[in-house]
């Protein structure tokens, strides 16, 4: 990813049309794999109210970086996971990646995007004009 002004901007190329286009970094989201069948269902800290004013951006399916502290007593902070369902606009159910336990009613304001820095990864644009759209990216 390369800075123009405060922001870092990814050259990707949309699946279904092979256009390149730029887009914020923060508008990408790297869809994760599928948690096995067999998951525990654990509930951590009760997360704090996303008080609605970022627009939703959860997709189930995504890969995403726990950034709040006190996330499942703390053991979460900075973790990887998977976004498993979407139960409202603002909220969803995770499951961890290094461990497999399962998180439910996180609020998206304790959740980050992950965009890996490998080139051709598929990823998914969950903000901006290109919401919703699968691309790989280029550089």
């Amino acid at each position: 990813p390369r800075e123009r002004g405060r922001s870092a901007y990814a050259s990707v190329r949309l699946v279904a049309s092979e256009e390149v286009v730029e887009v914020r970094c923060k508008e990408l989201a790297e869809p994760g794999r599928s948690p096995s069948k067999g998951d525990k269902d654990k509930k951590g800290k009760p997360p704090r109210r996303s008080g609605g004013r970022s627009p939703p951006w959860l997709h189930s399916g995504l890969r995403v970086r726990v950034v709040d502290k006190h996330l499942g007593t703390g053991k979460a902070y900075l973790k990887k996971a998977v976004v498993v369902d979407v139960v409202e606009p603002h909220r969803c159910d995770v499951v961890l990646d290094e461990d497999g336990k399962r998180m439910n009613g996180v609020s998206q304001s304790c959740l980050e995007t992950v965009v890996p820095k490998a080139k051709g990864t598929k990823l998914l644009v969950v903000k901006g004009g290109s919401r919703g759209r699968v691309c790989t990216l280029v550089k």
